[in-house]
């Protein structure tokens, strides 16, 4: 019996062949790529104690499908079903169709961080393309990706004005708007120690950065680390004390 990880391809025509312990396989037939990969992903969700070759199993399949389809940009793909005569077979034919490319792709970073080159990269590698096939997973990861950089890079009251991603299946359009305002990049202010045995001077000798200098949460890693690699502390934290967000740009940074 064929397992439901190894698929069989037949010609140019890919064929999926996914054994279940019933004895009624299921072979998905006309799909490649992305879409083929997205399905079988999808189908996999499935406990194998529930196929069947039923009108309710049919249609448990054809919503899987559809789902794992829309989330790569195909709306209105076609699905037919054909059990076997022995009904241990079904067989799943699909046409995933014509995709929906966006037609739109408005992305602006306002603020401080309109010049910052980290957002232009991120936007240039997200997948997201004038007429490009729409991708659910990669507006959705653009769009988080914006708010950890933002907060990354110390633009701690950055948020998004508009983040709005509209669909129209019959025309196979979409429109992308992602607006972001990062307000000012704060930078790193005087360092708090408390609780602590050892001299301040000594533990402030560690840190990577220096007051003024822009917010970046790998360089408060970075101290954390250092202060973790001496016997100074049982267990050390370094966090910027965002209780002091405010017009003036330099955030203090607490050592607890």
């Amino acid at each position: 019996m064929v397992s439901m990880r190894f698929f069989t391809f037949i010609s140019t025509l890919v064929v999926s062949g996914l054994a279940v312990a019933n004895e009624v396989d299921l072979n998905l037939e006309g799909l490649e790529g992305k879409a083929l990969e997205n399905v079988e992903a999808y189908l996999s969700a499935i406990p194998e104690s529930e196929y069947e070759t039923t009108l309710r199993f049919q249609s448990q399949i054809e919503t899987s499908i559809r789902e794992a389809l829309q989330a790569i940009g195909y709306y209105q793909p076609r699905i037919s079903f054909l059990v076997s005569e022995q009904e241990d077979e079904l067989t799943i034919q699909v046409d995933a169709g014509e995709p929906v490319r966006i037609k739109l792709l408005d992305i602006e970073i306002l603020g401080e961080a309109e010049t910052d080159p980290a957002f232009d990269r991120l936007i240039k590698n997200s997948g997201l393309t004038q007429n490009g096939i729409l991708n659910h997973g990669a507006y959705d990861s653009l769009k988080s990706s914006i708010r950890n950089l933002g907060l990354q890079k110390g633009y701690f009251k950055g948020d998004f004005t508009l983040n709005r991603l509209e669909v129209s299946p019959e025309r196979n359009e979409a429109f992308v708007r992602l607006h972001y305002t990062s307000g000012i990049r704060y930078h790193f202010g005087q360092t708090d120690i408390t609780g602590s045995q050892i001299e301040d001077d000594r533990v402030r000798s560690l840190q990577p950065f220096k007051a003024g200098e822009p917010y970046l949460v790998s360089k408060v890693g970075e101290y954390n680390q250092n202060l973790s690699n001496t016997d100074w502390f049982s267990s050390v934290f370094i966090e910027p004390d965002l209780t002091q967000l405010g017009e003036d740009r330099e955030l203090p940074v607490k050592v607890l």
